[in-house]
């Protein structure tokens, strides 16, 4: 398995990514396949482009198999601080310690960006989540 920070290069890859993700647990991305097959690729372009998010790519045999997205705060009281906003990682490639593995690719990424605090929320109902 290979973990990596995305770039806009991933864009289409990570846009299929997500639209796989929202077939599979649309409810913890809080939206549906149905609101994000109105977007394209570009979206991802541009967050994948922000110099406030951050996004890791697991790959396993140069396949995207899990992704992890976080955003830092642009304010500067803020800027010590980031938040988890998506990870998943595909029915295929569930417990097999991917998620772990993306999560500490991003503490160490928000480590070396001199992030003190990185959040994650999770839904209650969600044990594989919880357990990470």
């Amino acid at each position: 398995m290979l973990i990596r920070q995305l770039s806009a290069e991933d864009a289409e890859i990570l846009w299929q990514a997500r639209l796989q993700a929202l077939c599979e647990s649309p409810a913890a991305f809080l939206s549906t396949l149905a609101e994000a097959q109105n977007d394209s690729a570009e979206v991802m372009r541009a967050q994948l482009a922000d110099p406030g998010t951050r996004y890791f790519g697991a790959f396993i045999d140069g396949m995207l198999a899990g992704f992890l997205r976080y955003v830092r705060p642009m304010r500067m009281a803020r800027r010590h601080t980031a938040k988890v906003h998506s990870i998943h990682v595909g029915t295929d490639h569930r417990g097999q310690g991917i998620a772990r593995q993306l999560l500490l690719a991003a503490f160490a990424a928000a480590r070396a960006e001199g992030i003190e605090s990185l959040s994650l929320t999770v839904l209650a109902d969600n044990t594989a989540a919880r357990a990470v």
